[in-house]
């Protein structure tokens, strides 16, 4: 014979009550796991004729870069306007993916999700991108634009 309890069976309330408090018990370590995740987090990007790729962590800070031959032959303003715009859209990545993480643990509407997205976001301000000449080596762009290395 079993006892009831005014909202139901008390097995099922105490199967409840049990399943609750092992999650409780295991959110420290998704918590932590979440952080190391996010921690390591890089955003990769690229100049629109792929002549630079760029990578970042999440505070937004440049880890890794590479420039075309072709594209550094051209000279440094020309190579500058390109990592800016890799560097841009590294950031972009590495936003997008901060994102995913904490709305898949904390809910895309949660206050966590809001202040983390406000805090990536400040530490990856894009970089300004002046709309000037083509220096992509595009038919404007035929001769080096000279720069400091």
């Amino acid at each position: 014979m079993s006892s009831q309890t005014p909202d139901g069976d008390l097995e099922r309330t105490l199967a409840r009550l049990t399943s609750q408090r092992q999650a409780a018990e295991r959110r420290p370590a998704e918590v932590a796991s979440w952080r190391r995740q996010v921690e390591s987090l890089v955003g990769r990007g690229s100049s629109p004729r792929r002549q630079v790729d760029a990578t970042v962590n999440i505070q937004g800070v440049l880890t890794g870069l590479t420039v075309a031959d072709s594209l550094a032959q051209q000279g440094g303003r020309a190579v500058a306007d390109q990592v800016l715009r890799a560097v841009a859209d590294a950031q972009q990545a590495v936003r997008d993916q901060a994102e995913a993480m904490s709305s898949q643990m904390w809910g895309p509407d949660s206050p966590t999700t809001q202040a983390f997205r406000a805090e990536v976001a400040a530490n990856t301000t894009d970089p300004d991108i002046e709309d000037g000449p083509d220096l992509t080596g595009g038919s404007r762009a035929t001769t080096p634009q000279g720069g400091t290395w």
